[in-house]
């Protein structure tokens, strides 16, 4: 068995910018459903919400664009309970000078590369724990 592949990332890139009347399948090498493998199981995509998934029971409607993925291993995103968008490692630099020191802008610039890195990895939800983050993000969107 090939190393374990999170390509949640592509299910999310398919049904997040997918028409409503699209439709894909999914063919990867296996499925994780969050607690058992399941070999040569297929997902069917439409628009943006699985349709169905499992093994190949179901007739598959004219025009659905198949992706085939050798190799791979999908699951269900993953979910970071603990996490430090807005920081990077302190051997780089003492909390105090990210904290103290360094922009807001530069801080947010830093936490977007972090949040597409994290969805990237296949992570869908994340717990941010930087009170002042939430403070800022509500601040942010409360302008006009």
């Amino acid at each position: 068995m090939k190393s374990l592949t999170a390509i949640f990332f592509l299910l999310f890139c398919t049904t997040a910018f997918a028409q409503q009347d699209s439709l894909y399948l999914l063919k990867p090498a296996q499925v994780f459903d969050g607690e058992n493998m399941h070999q040569n199981w297929v997902v069917l995509i439409k628009g943006n919400k699985i349709e169905a998934i499992g093994a190949m029971t179901f007739k598959l409607p004219a025009k659905t664009k198949v992706i085939e993925m050798p190799g791979t291993t999908l699951l269900p995103g993953l979910i970071e309970g603990h996490s430090h968008l807005f920081l990077h490692p302190y051997n780089e630099t003492p909390w105090n000078d990210q904290v103290v020191k360094e922009s807001r802008a530069e801080r947010t610039a830093r936490a977007v590369m972090h949040a597409q890195a994290t969805l990237l990895a296949g992570f869908t939800t994340v717990r941010i724990l930087e009170p002042r983050v939430l403070i800022m993000m509500m601040w942010a969107s409360n302008k006009p």
